[in-house]
């Protein structure tokens, strides 16, 4: 219970105004590959060459080590595609030795029936499969591989089956552009249907130094934005039980799309209990790689998330903040945790310091 605690207590500090963080974070991302085996419209990652130069695994073991002694509570792996590595399986059974909440964000073209036991042996906790349409033939367009929607629920399936009474929640996870915005419904009743735990988005961004480059007609236009309202008022009347988010996060990003300039009110929780670690090491403050913190393979994790550079950093208004809030797991920490009181900011703190809903 001593993480947690320390973890309330600088989010209510946080809430209070701090802008010195005196734990670690409760959640990082780390990149674990560069790599990806599909081809999706909004991301380039796919374009990329195998890269010697990530983190191996000893220094992955050693990175985890690192995190676990900062405080962190909640280690997610993503890539590129994560299941490309060979030693994924032992860095998720690592994570958990070392008492972290780990997900895993994943196309899960590879997540055969071994592979599944596999994740189920390593008591993964969460596994986040990207589809972004509830048609076989538009998914398979926009992620840039025929047969990746089958091959999709083939894997939820091999998932299930592997389980049984293990913890593992399986969840749904899309990118949501002009292609597919008509389908967060669709797409939520496919999860209803299919047994899936949870269903998650967030909207396509363009981000250089994420790699998330693409034409940008894919961006939501007026007549879009007016779709994904409509959606996303359905997906919270009759499907609330579902969403991954807080109930307060999508009223947000329902504010934001009506008026972008309504995220000037949050600050952003990036780097402050929320660290970004790319596939060589070095830290960033989100996932939209713009303010660099350090790099592992020169200083101690803790010696850089509570460095200067890391403070300076802190006590400036954040540059990327919009993008980072409108990543999901950035986002429902932001909303979370501002202009609450006590009672309310405890209520809703439990939640994000378990890993559960509000990611």
């Amino acid at each position: 219970m001593k993480k947690p605690f320390k973890h309330l207590t600088n989010l209510l500090r946080f809430n209070r105004g701090a802008e010195i963080s005196t734990t670690g974070p409760i959640k990082a991302e780390w990149e674990v590959i560069n790599t990806c085996n599909a081809k999706c419209l909004t991301c380039l990652h796919w374009k990329e060459k195998p890269d010697s130069r990530i983190l191996s695994t000893s220094e992955g073991k050693n990175l985890i080590q690192q995190l676990a002694r900062s405080g962190l509570l909640n280690l997610y792996f993503t890539g590129g595609e994560p299941l490309l590595r060979k030693d994924l399986i032992e860095l998720l059974a690592y994570a958990k030795k070392y008492g972290l909440s780990t997900a895993l964000v994943t196309n899960a073209l590879l997540v055969t029936e071994r592979r599944a036991q596999e994740l189920v042996n390593a008591k993964l906790d969460t596994i986040y499969i990207s589809i972004d349409a509830a048609e076989a033939d538009l998914n398979d367009e926009i992620r840039g591989l025929n047969g990746y929607f089958d091959l999709a629920l083939a894997a939820i399936d091999n998932l299930k089956s592997m389980r049984r009474n293990a913890n593992l929640r399986i969840l749904i996870k899309s990118t949501i552009s002009s292609k597919n915005v008509d389908q967060l419904v669709p797409l939520a009743e496919l999860a209803n249907t299919n047994g899936i735990d949870g269903f998650g988005f967030q909207l396509a961004q363009v981000l250089e130094n994420a790699n998330f480059l693409f034409d940008e007609s894919l961006l939501l236009d007026q007549h879009n934005r007016n779709v994904f309202l409509e959606q996303l008022d359905f997906l919270l009347k009759d499907f609330s039980h579902l969403l991954t988010g807080s109930f307060e996060y999508y009223r947000a990003l329902q504010d934001y799309v009506e008026n972008p300039e309504s995220l000037q009110k949050y600050r952003s929780i990036s780097g402050f209990s929320f660290a970004h670690i790319d596939p060589f090491g070095k830290i960033f403050t989100c996932p939209a790689k713009v303010n660099q913190i350090g790099d592992f393979r020169k200083k101690t994790f803790e010696n850089i998330w509570f460095g200067q550079a890391a403070n300076d950093l802190r006590q400036q208004k954040e540059v990327n903040a919009k993008s980072s809030y409108l990543f999901e797991t950035l986002g429902n920490m932001n909303v979370a945790i501002s202009d609450l009181n006590v009672k309310r900011f405890f209520k809703l703190g439990r939640p994000i310091l378990d890993g559960a809903k509000l990611f």
